[in-house]
């Protein structure tokens, strides 16, 4: 993955380039707002491993996929042109309100089930649009960083344990997009695009203090959208 550093340094110094034929304009410098509304849907690969003052639990370890899915609203600003009538750059600024969890049970031969549950509740960031302008079609691909919030919790049952964080997380992002003009000053588009966050880390004790659970989670969210654009 590409360092979130090099990343932002990257974004911001390259030169935005935009335009719209119709609703995208060819001869200026544009200023854009957009809200987008669409679903998400990824993983947090989990791994459970036990830390006890019990040597034989020392060797017990866990791993899981768990799914989460769920809705985004969000909104943004997009600041662009065209260069010599076709190749397009812009830097947009974003946020979200996210709406995705997922949870899952395992057993972990701690002698109870282990479930931990994984969210994401905003986020925001910033990217990178380049593309290419076929007559009213706009294709572009985006590359972008993103800071998101994420909340976990993981319990032992029946009520042995419980334990949570919520951190925001650092992520790089890849995706693709299409847009076209309705009018003069309205686009209407859709993206898909993957975030992959860095590793989410927290400790569990049990409530009998033979030991605690280490959770640690790397996980993605892929996300497809639609927006509508308004340029001034």
């Amino acid at each position: 993955m590409i360092k979130t550093s090099k990343l932002l340094s990257l974004i911001v110094l390259t030169f935005p380039f935009y335009a719209k034929a119709g609703g995208i304009k060819s001869s200026s410098n544009s200023f854009s707002v957009l809200v987008r509304g669409g679903y998400m849907s990824g993983e947090a690969k989990t791994n459970r491993a036990i830390i006890s003052r019990i040597a034989a639990l020392n060797s017990i370890k866990d791993s899981s996929n768990i799914s989460i899915k769920g809705g985004a609203i969000g909104a943004g600003i997009l600041y662009a042109h065209l260069f010599d009538n076709k190749l397009y750059s812009g830097i947009e600024l974003e946020g979200s309100f996210d709406r995705a969890k997922g949870k899952a049970w395992t057993a972990i031969n701690y002698g109870e089930p282990v479930g931990s549950t994984f969210k994401t509740t905003h986020s925001y960031g910033a990217s990178l649009r380049l593309g290419y302008l076929f007559k009213e079609w706009l294709p572009y691909i985006k590359l972008g960083i993103l800071r998101s919030k994420w909340k976990s919790e993981t319990e032992i049952l029946p009520l042995l344990g419980k334990g949570s964080t919520s951190k925001y997380l650092n992520g790089g992002s890849f995706g693709f997009g299409v847009e076209t003009p309705v009018n003069k000053n309205i686009s209407v588009g859709g993206e898909f695009s993957q975030a992959r966050y860095k590793k989410l880390s927290y400790n569990i004790m049990d409530k009998n203090n033979i030991g605690s659970v280490a959770i640690k989670s790397l996980s993605h969210v892929n996300k497809a959208t639609v927006y509508i654009k308004h340029t001034f």
